[in-house]
């Protein structure tokens, strides 16, 4: 497999164009009644990833549980934020019931990634916002997602008058052996415990290793893994470098919503075309942040990151690495 190869023929303009229109006007609209815009923008994001990457048959029910589940997750979090062992151990059992539910299908499965990665991406959220911005932000970006879903069904059904059959197509879930989810489960679960743990230890953001690891680990082949690790690293460092600068030196807040908007559109329009580019707009939109802040402050976060990024692949290679030397030597039959 050969990093960064691009596959423009899945490219999804109009995917990109609607949550362009959608980011645009609550961006603006959090901004005018000073909101942190910045808060709103990251949660309609992480609530659309349900729909595109999950594509599951009934959206508005996955985005609801995304809504409720979310918003538990929120407080749940403000209410661990003070322990260590604990915060670990809820992370663990949460991380391994998320990835268990891909034994009932890929839908369930991103439902309980997002839900993870919106967790994981809330210490990043409340340097911008406290938790009572933060949960209303989570509401309003569900929201806007499931507004969305429901006039795309009208459109789809009503206007365009798309068969019952093709509105009702699901992706199954593919029968596989109990010991494999549950170890995968483990295996992902560990990974985002040692990444909190190595990144309560050397970075001041405790969630950014783990966020790097479990961005990747996703994937559960090793050359794949590799492909998506190098990918990775070289569009957040890229993001991570261009969008501190670019902050840093033009200090433009209606920019980083420019660059928001943007990066939404490109984002959605580019999901399975390729990971790296993917990637670069996710991290570009949280870098420039850090550039608009204190010099110091700003670059000693963005050099966190980097160092992050680098141990997040090696974590995520290591545990699917491990996985699949596990499954290379099980018998064939339990496979």
């Amino acid at each position: 497999m050969i990093p960064f190869e691009f596959y423009w023929d899945r490219l999804n303009i109009w995917a990109g164009i609607k949550f362009l229109i959608v980011v645009f006007f609550l961006v603006i609209i959090a901004k005018w009644i000073e909101f942190p815009w910045f808060v709103v923008g990251m949660s309609v994001v992480l609530a659309w990833l349900v729909v595109l990457l999950g594509n599951p048959r009934n959206k508005i029910l996955m985005v609801f549980l995304y809504l409720l589940v979310g918003l538990g997750f929120t407080l749940i979090s403000n209410y661990f934020s003070d322990t260590y062992w604990p915060w670990l151990i809820f992370m663990f059992f949460v991380t391994f019931i998320s990835t268990y539910l891909l034994k009932y299908g890929m839908h369930w499965y991103m439902l309980g990634w997002c839900l993870i990665l919106w967790f994981l991406n809330m210490p990043v959220l409340l340097h911008a916002a406290n938790t009572q911005e933060l949960v209303i932000s989570h509401l309003i970006g569900s929201s806007a997602v499931l507004l969305l879903v429901f006039l795309s069904g009208i459109w789809k059904r009503f206007v365009k008058k798309v068969p019952d059959e093709v509105l009702e197509e699901t992706q199954k879930a593919e029968p596989m052996a109990e010991w494999w989810i549950l170890t995968y489960s483990t295996i992902v679960g560990l990974v985002v415990v040692i990444g909190l743990m190595l990144g309560h230890k050397y970075t001041s953001d405790p969630t950014m290793i783990p966020t790097a690891a479990f961005m990747i680990i996703v994937f559960t082949g090793t050359a794949i893994i590799w492909k998506a690790g190098i990918e990775r690293l070289i569009g957040a460092i890229l993001a991570i470098v261009i969008g501190f600068y670019l902050g840093a030196a033009v200090q433009s807040e209606v920019l980083g919503m420019v660059i928001m908007i943007i990066s939404a559109f490109t984002l959605f329009a580019m999901i399975v075309v390729n990971n790296g580019a993917v990637i670069f707009f996710f991290v570009l939109i949280l870098s420039y942040g850090w550039g608009l802040k204190d010099f110091d402050t700003g670059n000693a976060l963005a050099n966190e990151r980097i160092l992050a990024e680098f141990a997040g692949v090696f974590l995520a290679a290591i545990a699917i690495t491990s996985m699949n030397l596990i499954s290379k030597y099980m018998k064939p039959s339990e496979v």
